[in-house]
């Protein structure tokens, strides 16, 4: 008799409430999707450690360990590591296999509410041949997360050229419903090599400076060359934890109002390294930056330096509206230029205490110097000050299209949907007016192609303000492009069918076909619509191939040929299961996946009668380790440390009968 297994789609929502994404009105910035405070969207702003890079590869459960006693609420990891001994998560089944052990790290990570700014490249790692198919499983498996923002690499042009890393970018994109943040780590400097990629949203920094006046100019620099449309992460400054707590808090200050969104500490939280980078002041002081900012409006506001007053060493502004002021040693008052007049309430943190206070104020339409709360004097201070007067009343700020882009046919159209923003990100009552630029015509949203193909760029703008508008892009083709089968990987028991949803994507509406081209070696795969089958041959175990394609009916356009790659494993010979012991031959191995050494038991073996035998073999079925002589108390223990990173399969041998299960070594 043949078990059925079909293997579920799911079709999950984009984005996830809580999740960190691009604020929709200042794309500069970040907020938790669908989080309100104060009637706005809860701006995300995070400072903490800049390592372990090396996180997945050495010391991963001491790291977790540090990260979480020590409150950290942000982390820096990298998957293909080139630095501290390097590291490689494998490809195919052995991929797989790593992802699902690091899956529980990142969960680990996030359930202690702690941000992972996860790298895919580091320094000097190319992308491997199978760079499209690794990227999509790590994307499809840890997307699911809120806490996670993507980098492509670690100072990418040491292997990396500018199309490549585009090319990724995309790739994530198109594979992430959710739509979380993606960036990208530079070679020192503050300039931005990708303004102009849409799928670049921050831009993450290396910046090799020894002050924190030195650090800020370089913020607001970077802000300046992003135009405020890129997030900043100040990521990596060198011997940055080994300062002083100090020191290490001015450093972070003077990034953050130089206009960061992000703050990670190179060298702080790996638990291999000197105990001082690790001081717990230091984290605390993470902390309390990172509650602060997200406690305060910091979204709508943009370096201005040049409006600073009185003691203000630096400012963050919406001018008119509100403020962030700071100074790194208060003497006299702070002060702000060229204010609106009105009713202030200001919010105080001595940042060398901890304090937090409250106070109001009424200014006047001019330079005004606001007086700080008893005995900050002499500490480092930051201020946000809020125009009540203004605030109470929403205002025309920010028009927002929705979709960004579409693709269509020079015959066909596109509709979007145009919404104005007020200061909160609220929705403001305003009316739309359209426009096209490129060729085509637009009549409220909807987009009617002029029969040329071409890009063209739909406008929407206030009637009250032209300045305040957006853009989506249209793509008009003369015919879809080939739909694109992807890679898949499957693992079924032996005599057990399985089943899978053909994975590709395409920008057409098809109708599609799909065609098995290659049938599998030791099996059988049929489909039926994109939904196939495969049913292993009796007794068979191992690895097994079978190639197919999808058609877009609409076009005739094949895609080229995608491989299904199933792993059988499990027990052969299942007629003659019910003659041995109850219990017996089921096979265990822990840890799985394991490195270097794994402990495999078979219950009921020694009991048996007949010979037996457990050996190690490999995916090309070759013979790796015979541990037959050694098992004791039905138990064994392999020791991979002379074999490569892989899966293997564990085979127990009793009379005719094979028992196998398979298993992961990573390194």
């Amino acid at each position: 008799m043949i078990a059925a297994i079909f293997l579920p789609v799911i079709v999950m929502g984009i984005p996830q409430q809580g999740q960190i994404v691009v604020d929709p009105d200042h794309p500069g910035r970040m907020v938790y999707n669908d989080v309100y405070e104060n009637s706005r969207l809860k701006p995300c702003f995070f400072a903490g450690p800049g390592d372990p890079e090396d996180f997945f590869y050495n010391n991963t459960q001491a790291n977790i360990d540090l990260l979480v006693a020590k409150g950290a609420r942000c982390t820096y990891i990298t998957a293909y590591l080139g630095d501290f001994g390097g590291g490689d998560p494998g490809t195919g089944t052995t991929l797989d296999a790593t992802l699902n052990t690091w899956e529980t790290y990142i969960t680990a990570l996030e359930n202690a509410e702690i941000i992972t700014v996860f790298f895919f490249y580091d320094d000097s790692k190319a992308r491997p041949s199978t760079w499209q198919t690794d990227v999509d499983k790590i994307v499809a498996k840890f997307k699911h997360h809120k806490l996670l923002v993507w980098s492509i690499a670690e100072e990418y042009s040491e292997e990396l050229t500018i199309s490549q890393v585009s090319e990724v970018a995309a790739r994530i994109k198109s594979q992430d419903e959710y739509g979380h943040v993606v960036g990208v780590h530079q070679l020192n400097g503050t300039s931005f090599n990708f303004n102009n990629d849409a799928n670049l949203e921050m831009f993450l920094i290396q910046y090799n400076v020894s002050t924190p006046d030195a650090i800020h100019t370089g913020m607001v620099n970077a802000w300046n060359n992003t135009g405020g449309n890129k997030i900043i992460n100040m990521s990596e400054i060198a011997n940055h934890a080994t300062q002083t707590r100090a020191m290490v808090r001015k450093w972070n200050w003077a990034a953050a109002m130089g206009g960061a969104s992000a703050i990670q500490i190179l060298g702080m939280g790996r638990a291999s390294d000197p105990s001082a980078n690790n001081e717990q002041g230091k984290y605390d002081d993470c902390v309390a930056l990172m509650d602060f900012f997200e406690g305060t409006d910091v979204n709508a506001m943009a370096p201005r330096d040049d409006l600073k007053s009185g003691a203000t060493k630096w400012l963050l502004a919406y001018p008119g509206h509100s403020y962030i002021a700071y100074t790194d040693n208060l003497n006299g008052n702070m002060g702000v230029a060229d204010m609106t007049a009105g009713s202030y309430s200001l919010q105080w943190l001595d940042i060398t205490t901890g304090t937090v206070s409250q106070t109001q104020a009424t200014l006047t339409a001019s330079a005004n110097t606001v007086i700080a709360p008893v005995g900050f004097s002499g500490h480092e201070v930051a201020v946000w000050i809020t125009n009540g007067s203004t605030g109470a009343t929403p205002i025309l700020t920010s028009v927002v299209v929705s979709p960004p882009a579409d693709t269509i046919l020079v015959n066909g159209s596109a509709t979007f949907i145009g919404q104005a923003k007020d200061q909160y990100g609220a929705n403001f009552s305003e009316t739309l007016v359209w426009s096209v630029n490129g060729g085509g015509s637009v009549s409220n949203g909807t987009f009617t192609s002029n029969g040329t193909a071409g890009t063209y760029l739909v406008i929407a703008r206030a009637a009250s303000d032209a300045g305040v508008r957006d853009t989506a892009m249209v793509v008009a083709r003369q015919e879809y492009p080939a739909p694109v089968a992807d890679n898949a990987d499957l693992t079924t028991q032996a005599n057990t069918l399985v089943g899978i949803s053909l994975p590709f994507h395409s920008i057409s509406q098809g109708p599609f076909s799909f065609i098995i081209i290659q049938q599998p070696v030791h099996g059988t795969a049929t489909a039926t619509g994109n939904d196939a089958e495969y049913t292993p041959e009796n007794g068979f175990m191992g690895l097994d191939t079978f190639t197919w394609k999808v058609t877009d009916l609409s076009n005739g356009k094949e895609s080229d040929t995608a491989v299904v790659t199933i792993t059988v494993e499990g027990m052969g010979n299942v007629s003659h299961y019910n003659d041995f012991p109850e219990n017996s031959l089921r096979i265990s191995a822990c840890p799985n996946p394991f490195n270097p050494s794994v402990i495999i038991s078979v219950p009921g073996l020694i009991s048996l009668q007949q010979p037996s035998r457990v050996c190690i073999f490999d995916t090309g079925s070759r013979l790796v380790a015979d541990l037959s002589a050694q098992v004791v108390d039905d138990t064994v223990s392999w020791n991979a440390s002379n074999v490569p990173s892989g899966i293997y399969f564990i085979k127990v041998t009793y009379g005719g009968t094979v028992f196998a299960k398979k298993i992961s070594l990573i390194r």
